[in-house]
């Protein structure tokens, strides 16, 4: 039982004793005290809800289509951006970057209308030179969903492009399954004077055909990026002539046969 007093006793002789430590020492007790709560206000003054603006130059080839889409759309894409222009000079921006009149270089490829069309995602190069880690990591952030929105977008302008030019074909397109519905009656027939003349037409006709799809710079995409029609009801005009040519051919080296 003494045993156990006497612990009792030492333990809160101590506990006594740097209490009393404590209290004769004012400035610990206030940091003790009030050391936490000073550090999170610390914290909380350095943070800012308002987004930071970062000052965005373009790096475009002159002969390129995206040129005007940023000038006209690409600058509204996402709120914290500040426009600073275009140039086709990669060491003009990267010296504007240099000397601290922009945060961000955005480098656009010189395929990537070509790429895009190709449902394939474009590749652009971002330069800054921030070293603050938070900093860096919020421009890099930035420039990722930029870029994907512009990707998002011109793929959806090309779809919508390409679906129009290829509603134009029409005509084209029925005019060659006309002519190459009549050399199938002619055959038929075994009228082998209008089955030539029919395969003749035919023939025009899908030269008119691949004349008006090079005209349009068409390129069918298999993926509808703005959610319409299922891909495998729509056709692609490309292959088609391409399947008319071939069986074109076919009939002509069955005719000289």
């Amino acid at each position: 039982m003494r045993s156990i007093l006497r612990f009792l006793v030492r333990t809160t002789a101590f506990i006594r004793k740097e209490i009393v430590e404590i209290l004769r020492q004012p400035r610990l007790l206030v940091t003790l005290v009030l050391g936490p709560f000073l550090i999170l206000l610390l914290f909380g003054m350095g943070y800012s809800s308002n987004p930071i603006p970062v000052r965005t130059v373009f790096v475009i080839p002159e002969d390129s289509e995206l040129r005007a889409t940023i000038e006209a759309e690409g600058t509204q894409l996402i709120q914290q951006m500040i426009f600073m222009g275009i140039t086709s000079n990669p060491e003009v921006a990267k010296g504007q970057l240099r000397q601290g009149e922009v945060d961000l270089v955005i480098m656009v490829p010189g395929d990537v209308e070509e790429t895009i069309r190709a449902n394939q995602q474009a590749t652009f190069t971002v330069v800054h030179d921030e070293i603050d880690p938070v900093r860096s990591n919020y421009i890099q952030a930035f420039a990722d969903i930029y870029v994907n929105e512009m990707n998002r977008r011109m793929l959806r302008r090309f779809t919508e492009e390409s679906q129009q030019e290829a509603s134009t074909m029409e005509p084209e397109i029925a005019a060659a399954r006309e002519s190459a519905a009549a050399m199938r009656q002619a055959v038929e027939a075994d009228d082998e004077v209008e089955a030539r003349q029919r395969l003749d037409e035919l023939e025009t006709d899908v030269s008119a055909l691949e004349a008006a799809l090079l005209v349009g710079g068409l390129v069918m995409s298999q993926q509808d990026a703005s959610g319409g029609a299922n891909p495998s009801d729509r056709q692609d005009p490309a292959a088609l002539v391409e399947n008319m040519q071939g069986n074109v051919q076919e009939l002509r080296e069955g005719n000289s046969t």
